[in-house]
């Protein structure tokens, strides 16, 4: 069974990555990941499972970038 990844390393970004670049790496790898246009050698099943998977991690950090405080006139968090 694979390790676990956490929603940072399926975007490919990093924990303190702004929102827009959160969008731009989701828009990104959606285009390559998508079941419709999946690689030679990948089953439907198993690229549906990685597009699945990006949409998820998507919908959570978007979730967490709503609900989390911002200083304004910035993207990044108040300091705890």
């Amino acid at each position: 069974m694979p390790r676990a990844r956490s929603h940072y390393e399926v975007l490919g970004v990093s924990h303190d990555a702004p929102s827009d670049e959160v969008r731009k790496a989701y828009r990104r790898l959606a285009l390559v990941l998508h079941p419709d246009k999946r690689a030679a050698g990948v089953t439907e099943d198993e690229a549906k499972d990685r597009f699945q998977r990006l949409v998820e991690a998507f919908k959570v950090r978007a979730e967490y970038a709503r609900v989390e405080p911002r200083r304004p006139g910035t993207s990044r968090p108040y300091p705890i």
